[in-house]
């Protein structure tokens, strides 16, 4: 299912979201190496420091000395649990203690015979020795960090390197402590050679379950270059699948790097559904306001007009009409402005309507305050009665109904004639 319009969004918003959230988390995974290389090295330190374990120089040690040794070792693994030691002296050739069971040539008794050391591992004794400091070199065939500790036995004179060997799970397992992967999520140890250093390997995370080995040359690649933060690689030209390499380098020791599949810079179905959702409101609401900021004006206008009669009654209903009336016309016009003026933008957009909510208002306030003795212009307006504008239309005459004629009157007879009054006589006084 295609949503037209996800591909910009995506690209503008979503994926750098999703590189910066990506981001984030590999600035805590450098941070927690850092914290992981300390503590590691410090438990390593002590164990080296013991007199005991100078002891491993010694081909029969004393009783205390090889109870001492083991209890130490014994602990040492308890806190690092894929821990691997390897003991070889300084001529590169005799291995004096090894845990790793590949190194026994022989054992009898209490007395262990191993290999040469070049007979044990494939790695050169000069790149992993340590005669001063401490060493950190990484192993990326073995997926192994390698510290590399300087050990000296000063009543034999002898001294070589101590080579302790932790697998990269055991940080993996250090950053589930911590909250920052989840249990599922695994790193895995990057580099260019079979022996390198911090400036070009790494601890990758994200792999997919195919193709590793071709994912890590392309991380390797891409490291030995310039080192960019974002970097996409192509792990099989034929199908064209894109990763895409997030790269940190804050660590002191390490780089870090997270694989991203191509999907992850894309929304679900279930997220674009939700967002065509939460579009479809703001456009509902978008247009709900615009329906309604219209009536909006009107109410502040009738709300502000509401509060300036409120107003001018409490200040003039104690006071006589024919003092009142004055004072209110001659300030009819500077109170219209003064509510003009407060309204602002919406007093400009709807001056039409502001002036007759001000007429009708102000009509209302003088009927108030006069009893009811003042009639406002809209009980005075006179009725009128439109004309229709349709065009007069004749209609035929009716003719006249015939009248009766009436019937003879009988003549009517003379009166007889009166007779003359005398004068009166005056009446005595």
């Amino acid at each position: 299912m295609r949503y037209n319009g996800f591909e910009l969004v995506e690209l503008r918003f979503y994926e750098p979201r999703v590189i910066q959230s990506v981001e984030t988390r590999l600035q805590s995974i450098s941070n927690a190496f850092d914290e992981f290389y300390a503590d590691t090295l410090f438990s390593l330190s002590n164990f080296a420091a013991q007199e005991s374990t100078a002891s491993y120089f010694e081909k029969t040690a004393s009783s205390s000395a090889v109870k001492a040794r083991t209890d130490s070792l014994g602990l040492l693994r308890e806190t690092i649990p894929g821990l691997e030691v390897r003991l070889v002296e300084s001529d590169g050739k005799h291995i004096h203690f090894s845990t790793f069971a590949s190194d026994i040539l022989k054992r009898e008794g209490s007395i262990t015979a191993y290999k040469p050391y070049q007979d044990a591992s494939d790695i050169a004794y000069d790149e992993l020795s340590a005669s001063n400091s401490a060493k950190l070199h990484f192993v990326s065939k073995a997926g192994m960090l390698v510290f590399s500790i300087p050990l000296k036995h000063e009543g034999l004179s002898l001294s070589g390197t101590l080579m302790c060997f932790v697998p990269v799970e055991d940080f993996s397992q250090y950053l589930v402590s911590k909250g920052i992967i989840t249990i599922n999520q695994y790193g895995v140890l990057v580099a260019p050679d079979a022996l390198a250093d911090g400036r070009n390997s790494g601890i990758v995370f994200g792999f997919p379950s195919v193709g590793q080995s071709l994912v890590a040359q392309q991380v390797v690649e891409a490291w030995s270059g310039s080192k960019q933060n974002v970097t996409q690689i192509v792990v099989k030209e034929s199908d064209g699948e894109k990763l895409t390499l997030i790269t940190q380098d804050s660590s002191s020791y390490v780089l870090t790097g997270w694989v991203c599949n191509e999907s992850d810079f894309v929304f679900s179905r279930h997220e674009r559904m939700l967002l065509l959702v939460c579009l479809f409101i703001v456009l509902y609401l978008f247009v709900f306001f615009l329906f309604n900021l219209k009536h909006e004006s009107e109410a502040v206008i009738k709300k502000r007009l509401q509060k300036f009669g409120n107003e001018v009654l409490r200040k003039y209903q104690k006071r006589a009409w024919s003092e009142v009336s004055r004072e209110l016309e001659g300030r009819r016009q500077n109170s219209y402005d003064e509510i003009k003026k407060s309204l602002g933008k919406i007093a400009l957009k709807n001056e039409d309507k502001l002036r007759f909510y001000f007429d009708r208002c102000w009509s209302e306030i003088l009927l108030t305050l006069s009893g009811g003795s003042v009639q406002t212009s809209q009980s005075l307006a006179p009725t009128v009665t439109p004309l229709s504008s349709k065009p007069l239309v004749p209609t035929k005459a009716t003719q006249p109904e015939a009248v009766d004629e009436l019937e003879d009157a009988e003549p009517v007879e003379e009166a007889e004639a009166v007779d003359e009054l005398e004068d009166a006589e005056p009446l005595e006084e």
